[in-house]
């Protein structure tokens, strides 16, 4: 994988208690062949993750040649909750080695709609 810029983590618009929605993570891998494994897991009650582990095949292939990972979330009580991604691949030249980059994001859950 790149440079940190070359990943971003979005999240989800508006959110309210009870409802479904999926944070974006955007990744431009440097081989199309490389292995990569992403783990979200959330900090506070607020959100949970829905899905625990998505790969490579999870991904959309966006027109850039970007990757979108869909991380699918449910609110659950109003708050503020942070989303952390752990993203593993690995960076091959003469030799490959494994690489791991965290993102997190800052997530609130309104009660009322």
């Amino acid at each position: 994988m790149r440079a940190a810029d070359d990943a971003e983590l979005i999240a989800p618009g508006d959110l309210h208690v009870g409802a479904h929605v999926e944070a974006s993570l955007l990744l431009t891998p440097d081989d199309a062949e490389l292995p990569i494994l992403v783990t979200p897991s959330t900090e506070g009650d607020a959100v949970a993750v829905v899905q625990g582990r998505l790969t490579r095949a999870d991904a959309d292939v966006l027109d850039d040649g970007r990757l979108r990972f869909r991380i699918p979330l449910v609110a659950n009580t109003a708050g503020t909750g942070v989303l952390h991604v752990r993203v593993e691949s690995f960076a091959c030249a003469a030799r490959c080695r494994p690489t791991v980059r965290r993102l997190r994001t800052l997530l609130t859950v309104n009660a009322n709609r």
